[in-house]
């Protein structure tokens, strides 16, 4: 699925960094602004122009198209009822992320391009079917993490934008999957890979503590 080019939409009247309110916006400007929003997604443009005709106003929006494994996201004010219209289906898949905080509501979506425009539009469906009775589903969905496979993989990806040596590769990802263990595996999981947790610790703390002192000696 094609996914339209951007450049020309990037940091335009209303795509840009301080969120615009949708009641400021002109009526007769609220094409451009939505395409302006949806950074050349076809499946952003469904979604945002799907909401809006339902009266589901957004805070902030993200395409996610600048590199493969940026997460595209919609957010809006924790007060909007946006979830209550995801399909099971859409709730379902492993690569959607619901989540609540700061007053706010965010919907992410994690997978390569393609895969993220079938979602953008399989959320648009969804609005235009109406509510539904999801209520335990999403109870189970909301803070629940992308999977550890996906996180890594997307990890890999950024490491290999870095231009490291294939040492620090390795150093850099083992650091990945120790605090992944360290932050969601079990107790015999933690207690198996601790030293090596510790050691990698240690090795990046003396890390700053020598780039600290490279630092002040170049005052």
């Amino acid at each position: 699925m094609k996914i339209r080019e951007t450049s020309k939409n990037k940091r335009t009247k209303y795509n840009h960094v301080s969120p615009v309110s949708y009641d400021l916006i002109p009526e007769s400007e609220r094409e451009q602004a939505l395409m302006e929003f949806a950074e050349g997604s076809v499946g952003l443009e469904k979604c945002l122009r799907a909401m809006w005709q339902t009266g589901l106003i957004t805070h902030a929006c993200c395409a996610g198209n600048d590199y493969d494994y940026k997460v595209a996201y919609i957010a809006m004010s924790d007060d909007v009822d946006l979830f209550s219209y995801l399909s099971a289906d859409l709730i379902n898949d492993e690569l959607i992320k619901l989540e609540k905080r700061k007053q706010k509501q965010i919907i992410r979506f994690a997978g390569l391009p393609e895969k993220k425009e079938k979602l953008m539009l399989l959320l648009a469906n969804d609005i235009l079917e109406g509510k539904k009775n999801n209520e335990e589903l999403i109870k189970e969905k909301v803070g629940k993490e992308f999977p550890y496979s996906w996180i890594r993989e997307s990890f890999i990806n950024k490491l290999k934008m870095s231009n490291l040596s294939k040492e620090e590769f390795d150093f850099q990802l083992r650091g990945f999957e120790l605090n992944w263990i360290m932050s969601y595996g079990t107790q015999e999981e933690i207690n198996k890979i601790l030293p090596e947790f510790r050691e990698h610790t240690r090795i990046i703390n003396e890390r700053l503590l020598d780039n600290y002192d490279i630092n002040v000696l170049k005052r």
